[in-house]
Formats: structure tokens, C-alpha cells, sequence
């Protein structure tokens, strides 16, 4: 199963419009949005974003950021609990919007948050540590996502769609 993970999109236009072109070659199965989906944006609000999220609403799974408002879900029309978990390729992926203070998960599991806008793919006791970054406003060297498929997870730019780092599970 194709995975697309995203993260702290803050109502960009520019970052829904790479994301919209992205989605549609790579055709996931599955996204997970990690918060901050609407606001503290610095163009448009979320309109754009909104538009998306609604269009794939289907596929997504998600959970409410620090920027978002608790009924953002229902106009989005996905379900943002604060913490969410998935079954993929038989790991269990736990979700959150900010990095989780318990680091003792089983081996195997996956672990995944945004929040900080800074990327990190890592294997801590044998548990996969994912945070996609930013879409919109990294807090590094670039805006950027993730993909979950076929037992790998890589970490892409989302200018060139070029792979950073990439680790099997």
C-alpha cells in the first residue's frame, strides 16, 4: 500500500498546488496528514487546502495540530482526533501532530509526527521515527514529504520530488 505523509501545510496555495500535482502522479492509497492543515498561513487561509483535503477526503487520515480548530475536521470532512493509529504492511503506524515523549514503542512499530517542521527518518530499539517536515514553511533545508510503500519509507523533496534518505522496515 502507497502511503503519502504529510505535514504542516498552514493553509498555503503554493504548497496545496505542489501537493495536488504530487497526489495526483504518485495516486496513493493513503495519506496522512499530520495537523496544522488550515492556519497560520501566510497567503490564502486554506481555501485551496480545504478544497484538497475534501477532494481526497476518502483516503485520509489525520490528526488535529496546535493550529488547528477542533470542528476544522468537519470542514474538511475527515475525522482529526489528536492521536490516530493504521496498520501498514503489518507495522502499526501511531500518529500524532507534535513528536511523541514516550520513545519506548516495540520494535517494528512506526512512529510518526510533524509539528516541527524539520524532517527525520531514524530507527530507535528497533522503532521507525518519521516526520515528514514541512510542505509549506521548513525549519530546514527544504519543504518535504514522505512515502510508505512497499516495506520502505523515503523522504523527499517536494520542489524536485528527489529522494533524501530512504530506510527499509
Amino acid at each position: 500500500m502507497k502511503v503519502l505523509v504529510i505535514s504542516d501545510i498552514h493553509g498555503s496555495s503554493i504548497a496545496t498546488n505542489k501537493l495536488e500535482k504530487l497526489i495526483e502522479d504518485l495516486n496513493p492509497e493513503r495519506i496522512f496528514l499530520l495537523g496544522d492543515i488550515l492556519r497560520a498561513g501566510y497567503d490564502d487561509g486554506g481555501s485551496e487546502v480545504m478544497r484538497l483535503v475534501r477532494r481526497y477526503s476518502n483516503i485520509v487520515t489525520g490528526v488535529l495540530g496546535n493550529c488547528d480548530y477542533p470542528n476544522d475536521g468537519d470542514d474538511l470532512l475527515v475525522y482529526l482526533p489528536k492521536y490516530a493509529s493504521f496498520e501498514w504492511e503489518g507495522h502499526i503506524c501511531h500518529l500524532s501532530h507534535k513528536p511523541n515523549d514516550i520513545i519506548a514503542f516495540p520494535p517494528g512499530d512506526i512512529v510518526i509526527s510533524g509539528h516541527t517542521h524539520r524532517k527525520m527518518l531514524e530507527v530507535y530499539n528497533g522503532a521507525v521515527y518519521l516526520n515528514p517536515g514541512s510542505t509549506s514553511y521548513p525549519r530546514d533545508d527544504c519543504a518535504s514529504y514522505a512515502i510508505m510503500e512497499n516495506g520502505r519509507i523515503g523522504l523527499y523533496r517536494i520542489d524536485d520530488r528527489s529522494l533524501i534518505k530512504q530506510i527499509d522496515v
